[in-house]
């Protein structure tokens, strides 16, 4: 129906119902093996928000499936609609986009690595400083959890491309459950940089960008995980000085992806 259909109405209604199917993530199988990626890929590009509205909701929900759903997107082409949804000018197409690149990114490294291969970092990390709030939060999941779920190696591109600062200006965040994320993978960054000698530089990131004292005042934060974990963090990584040594080996990070040596 999908791709045969022309109508706008009707592949609006079609992808509502598809996106209702998917939830929930048991429902998931059935569309996939359907042949259900393909076509709700394509739609991502239709001309009408009408459409493509229900049709990214409907792959969202599949990113948030079993890995090897996830990848059948991947492989399916979603990536690169997905980073033009991300300049869309209409706001929810761009908060959808965010939220399905969370549900990829909370994935496995496989996925993680995908999507900062596909160069939407350096859009995320705009869109984490000057997107209103309600895109913002699902743009800093997406970031977050591609530092947590991805490899050392992803970490420390994700920290030349810039994101360290960008964190720790969100340290100050009003939610809690956000700002948890937020320190949960400043804590993944941070052990991706230390490799047991000399000065972490990601250590030195955090510093620069003042983020150092920005924990230090959460340890009086009134949510116990948020205080604990800022405690935690520096008590494990800012408690002495160190040796200086030469930076650790990282991947090389562009605004096209990532490239390894």
């Amino acid at each position: 129906l999908l791709q045969r259909q022309t109508d706008d109405e009707v592949l609006t209604d079609a992808c509502w119902a598809i996106s209702y199917l998917s939830e929930p993530p048991e429902r998931i199988a059935p569309l996939v093996e359907a042949g259900a990626i393909l076509p709700l890929v394509a739609l991502l590009s239709h001309t009408m928000p009408s459409v493509q509205t229900p049709a990214l909701r409907a792959v969202g929900n599949i990113a948030a499936g079993t890995a090897a759903q996830a990848a059948a997107l991947i492989a399916g082409g979603a990536l690169g609609p997905l980073q033009r949804l991300l300049s869309t000018g209409k706001k929810e197409l761009r908060k959808e986009a965010a939220w399905m690149l969370s549900n990829l990114t909370a994935g496995d490294r496989e996925q993680v690595a995908a999507v900062c291969a596909a160069g939407v970092v350096p859009k995320l990390l705009d869109m984490a400083a000057h997107e209103e709030y309600e895109i913002k939060k699902e743009v800093v999941y997406a970031l977050c959890n591609a530092c947590c779920f991805g490899s050392a190696q992803i970490a420390c591109g994700l920290a030349q491309l810039g994101i360290v600062v960008r964190l720790c200006d969100l340290l100050e965040l009003p939610d809690a459950s956000l700002l948890l994320a937020v320190l949960e993978a400043l804590e993944a960054l941070l052990r991706a940089g230390g490799d047991g000698f000399g000065i972490n530089p990601h250590a030195r990131l955090v510093d620069e960008a003042g983020g150092c004292e920005k924990i230090e005042a959460l340890q009086m934060h009134e949510n116990p995980e948020v205080f604990e974990k800022a405690q935690a963090l520096l008590e494990a990584f800012f408690g002495a000085d160190e040796d200086e040594e030469d930076p650790l080996t990282a991947p090389l990070a562009t605004a096209e992806g990532f490239s390894f040596g």
